[in-house]
Parts: C-alpha cells; sequence; structure tokens
C-alpha cells in the first residue's frame, strides 16, 4: 500500500522514490514487509532520543549531548524513512483522500485508524471497568499555519487547551486505554450513533451528546454485562445511567452536582 502511494507523481516523495529506487514490499524476503516494521520501530525508538527533527537522528558521532546522535542510517537509510514517513499516515485512509490538500482533508482519513485501534483493544482486553474521560492532543502548526486539522477544540481548564480532543475509556484494572473518539465539529459530532435517537425515559426525549457519547464508548470498549462504568459530570446526568443500564446491564456512577445523590442511586440499583 505504501508503494502505490507513493508510485503516484502526486505523492510528495515521488521524485526521491523514483530516483533512489525504493521500494518497501520485499518479495525476496521471508518477511516481505521488514521495512515498514523497521522504519516503525525506529519512529517508536525516537520519542526516547532528545535531537529535534529526522535528520539529526540520522547523525552520526559526538553530538552537543551527553551522548552520540542516534544514527538511524545504520537501520535505514534517511529517504526510505521520510517517504515512509509521508505516507503511513495514509494507510487506513480511503484512496479517494490520498493526494488532497491537508486543507481540504477529512477526520475520514484518520477515522479508520481509530476504529482499528478500537476493536483491537476490545478483543484483547476485556472490560468490566472502566473510567471516561477526556484527553488533548495538543496543537503545534510546523510546516502550516493551521497544521491541516479538520477542527479544533479550545478548552481553558486543560494543561493542553487547544488542540484534538479525545474522549476515551480506561480500563480501570491495567490502566490502559481501552477505546478512543475524536470530538469532530458539531455538526459531525450530531451525526454520530445515539445522538438523537429516543430515550428510554418515561417522556421518550431524545438522547444528548454527552449520554450519545458514553453509549458509544460503552459499546466501542465491549463492556461486558454487568459491568461498571464512571465518569465526570460532563458524562453523567440520569438519563446516562437508565440509557446505559438499558443497552448492557451495567451500572453507571458520576459525580455530579444537580441531581439528588438519593434519587441517582436508586435509579442505578433499583432497576
Amino acid at each position: 500500500m505504501i508503494d502505490k502511494f507513493l508510485s503516484d507523481s502526486r505523492a510528495t516523495y515521488y521524485d526521491t522514490v523514483k530516483k533512489d529506487k525504493i521500494l518497501f514490499y520485499d518479495s525476496s524476503s521471508a518477511d516481505p514487509d521488514w521495512m515498514v516494521r523497521q522504519c516503525y520501530l525506529l519512529m517508536i525508538a525516537s520519542a526516547t532520543e532528545v535531537v529535534n527533527g529526522i535528520d539529526n537522528l540520522w547523525k552520526s558521532g559526538p553530538s552537543v549531548g551527553r551522548h552520540a546522535y542516534p544514527d538511524f542510517g545504520q537501520c535505514v537509510p534517511i529517504n526510505y524513512f521520510k517517504a515512509f514517513a509521508s505516507a503511513a499516515p495514509y494507510c487506513w485512509s480511503p484512496e479517494r483522500y490520498w493526494y488532497e490538500d491537508t486543507r481540504d482533508v477529512p477526520w475520514e482519513v484518520f477515522l479508520p485508524c481509530l476504529q482499528g485501534y478500537n476493536n483491537k483493544r476490545r478483543r484483547i482486553i476485556k472490560t468490566v471497568l472502566m473510567l471516561l474521560d477526556e484527553s488533548m492532543s495538543g496543537w503545534r502548526p510546523k510546516t502550516t499555519k493551521l497544521g491541516g486539522l479538520p477542527n479544533y477544540t479550545f478548552e481553558p481548564r486543560k494543561p493542553v487547551p487547544l488542540g484534538t480532543m479525545f474522549r476515551n475509556g480506561v480500563e480501570c484494572i491495567s490502566g490502559v486505554l481501552v477505546v478512543q473518539d475524536v470530538v469532530q465539529n458539531p455538526e459531525l459530532q450530531a451525526q454520530k450513533a445515539y445522538h438523537g435517537d429516543v430515550s428510554s425515559l418515561p417522556d421518550k426525549s431524545n438522547i444528548t451528546a454527552h449520554t450519545a457519547e458514553v453509549l458509544r464508548l460503552v459499546n466501542n470498549a465491549g463492556i461486558t454485562k454487568g459491568g461498571w462504568v464512571g465518569g465526570d459530570s460532563w458524562f453523567g446526568s440520569v438519563t446516562t445511567a437508565v440509557e446505559v443500564i438499558h443497552f448492557i446491564s451495567a451500572y453507571f456512577l458520576f459525580l455530579h452536582n444537580i441531581h439528588p445523590k438519593h434519587f441517582t442511586y436508586l435509579l442505578l440499583f433499583n432497576r
């Protein structure tokens, strides 16, 4: 797939790939994808290095710091890695978005990757207890003014107030993130599952944004029947508690400063 992406003249590193005859799929090897694996390993290893930028990761010899430059060139040529880095983010994306201007790229480029993440965590981790919260991926544009994101979230109370917000759930025993959902613009959020559906309350009111978010996280994490879900006041409401019990027979506990505690507990435990 990476080779296919780079074979088009619209690819950023098309000329480099053609000149250096770069090919990631190695049909002569027992593991034809070894080069891709190597590049991913180097990407992970780069997080442990203090140098900035790809070029410095490929330098060798003494540095101005306490240890020598990483010398990643002994593993993969630098042009291979740069070509890989330009193509890898699109491996989950529909091909119609491969060569779009970054200003026009929608969340659909990233969402299949996130869905794959959720599916894999659900397969390998049995979640009985889950705590909900949100996290921020900070907005730090480098080569463009806006950074190419379809939308940004601004939340002043967060340590990182501006960037991409994720609603997520943590499995309480291991502390592992088992589910994530990117917060898109309000119009797209309103099109996601459960939003606007008829609730299980006696008045048949519509399910609102925060309740829909909880149901999506609970569903994508595969909470077991009789499990427990907790969250802060953003996630919590009487409607949310009722819907979680109705959909998966799990218990939902939240912190809230509006509803009387005894009434909330009644909904939680007297089904």
